[in-house]
Parts: C-alpha cells; sequence; structure tokens
C-alpha cells in the first residue's frame, strides 16, 4: 500500500506535467514524438519493469540505501531488510516487514523440507 502512494505521488505530477507540455506549449512533431515515446513506455509490461529494478536499479541505489538504513535505520521504513532473487541481493529503500520463506514452510508445509541457507 505504502509503494503505491509512493508510486502516485510520484507519477501524477509527470502526467500533469507531460499533458500540459504536450498541448499547451509543444506542438507538432515535438508533441508526436513525446506522445510515441509514452506509448512505447506503456506497451512495455509491468514485468519487464521489474526485472529491471532487481537487476539494474537494485544494485545501482545499494550504496544510498545503505546509507538511509545507517543514518535512519530506527524507523521501520528505512530498517535493514532484504530482497533476495537468483544472483541479486537488494536492500528494499521503501517498504517495512520482513517475509521469511523458511519460516512459512515450518508452518504451513508439513511435507516440504526448508532449502539449506545460502552463504551470503
Amino acid at each position: 500500500m505504502l509503494s503505491s502512494l509512493i508510486a502516485l505521488v510520484l507519477a501524477v505530477p509527470v502526467a500533469i506535467g507531460l499533458a500540459l507540455l504536450m498541448t499547451q506549449y509543444v506542438k507538432g512533431r515535438i508533441s508526436a514524438g513525446i506522445a510515441f515515446v509514452i506509448d512505447l513506455l506503456a506497451a512495455v509490461l509491468s514485468v519487464i519493469y521489474g526485472l529491471w529494478g532487481i537487476k539494474v536499479l537494485g544494485p545501482a541505489i545499494q550504496p544510498f540505501a545503505r546509507q538511509l538504513e545507517e543514518a535512519l535505520g530506527w524507523f521501520p521504513l528505512f530498517s535493514k531488510t532484504q530482497v533476495a532473487s537468483p544472483g541479486t541481493s537488494v536492500h528494499r529503500v521503501v517498504g517495512a516487514g520482513h517475509h521469511d520463506p523458511a519460516h512459512h514452510h515450518r508452518h504451513h508445509s508439513r511435507h516440504v523440507r526448508p532449502d539449506p541457507p545460502r552463504p551470503h
């Protein structure tokens, strides 16, 4: 829910600004070019944006995430949590809480053994 609110706070001003730019200030071919780029961005599946975030953006913002964690780690929004994916470990900058898949398996599945811990 918090991530959706942050996304709205970021996206709405950009969308309104682009709409005003295209209708009030820029005409002709430039406006058509901006509209084409926006259509391309809308056509890309959100899964692709997610993969880009995990593989490119996540590792790029790790130093910033560590600084936030050191300075504001006492606040749950910036506390240390990790999101693990194949080949990447990314600190979450936004979002509190920790989900432990092994904990889920121990309590909700009697026949599945949890994976052994992976070295970091």
